[in-house]
C-alpha cells in the first residue's frame, strides 16, 4: 500500500464530499408558490441522494453523487494497489465528469445553488486536481521492472 500526500487528500475529500451530499442542504428545488400567497416561490434543499430533484429535472445533484461514490471507490482501489498513471487518469476523467454535474444546478439559476453545493464542487474540483497531480508524477514503469514480460 501506497499511502502519499495526493492519495490521502483525494480520498479525505471525496469522503468529506459524500457526508456532504448526504447533508439534506445540498440539492435545491424552487417550486410555484399557491396562488395568492404573499411568497412567489418556495425554495426547499434535499439531500443529494435524494430521487425527488432528479425527478424535478434537476439532474446534477444525483448524478454528482452516484460519481462521488464511483470516485471514492477509485481512490480507494488506487490507494491500496498502488495504481499507476493511467489509472489516475481514468480517476480525473470520473472527477471532470463530477465537476460538470455538480455545476449542472447553475444553468437553472442561481437559485438552484446552495452553500453546501458550492462546497461540493471545490471539493470535487481538488479531487480531481490530486488525480491530474498523481497522473503526471507518478512513473509508469518502476526502475527495475521487466517491462518486456
Amino acid at each position: 500500500m501506497k499511502f502519499d500526500r495526493m492519495r490521502i487528500a483525494g480520498i479525505i475529500c471525496t469522503a468529506v464530499t459524500v457526508v456532504l451530499e448526504l447533508l439534506p442542504w445540498g440539492a435545491v428545488c424552487v417550486f410555484a408558490g399557491a396562488p395568492g400567497s404573499p411568497e412567489g416561490r418556495v425554495r426547499e434543499t434535499y439531500s443529494y441522494f435524494d430521487p425527488l430533484p432528479f425527478g424535478y429535472a434537476n439532474l446534477g445533484p444525483l448524478m454528482t453523487a452516484v460519481l462521488s461514490c464511483v470516485l471514492l471507490g477509485l481512490w480507494l482501489v488506487g490507494a491500496v494497489f498502488e495504481a499507476r498513471r493511467g489509472y489516475f487518469r481514468f480517476v480525473m476523467a470520473v472527477g471532470l465528469g463530477a465537476v460538470v454535474t455538480s455545476g449542472m444546478p447553475l444553468l437553472m439559476g442561481i437559485e438552484f445553488c446552495s452553500a453546501v453545493g458550492g462546497a461540493i464542487f471545490v471539493l470535487m474540483l481538488c479531487v480531481t486536481v490530486a488525480a491530474w497531480r498523481l497522473s503526471v508524477t507518478i512513473e509508469e514503469f518502476p526502475a527495475g521492472e521487466n517491462v518486456a514480460a
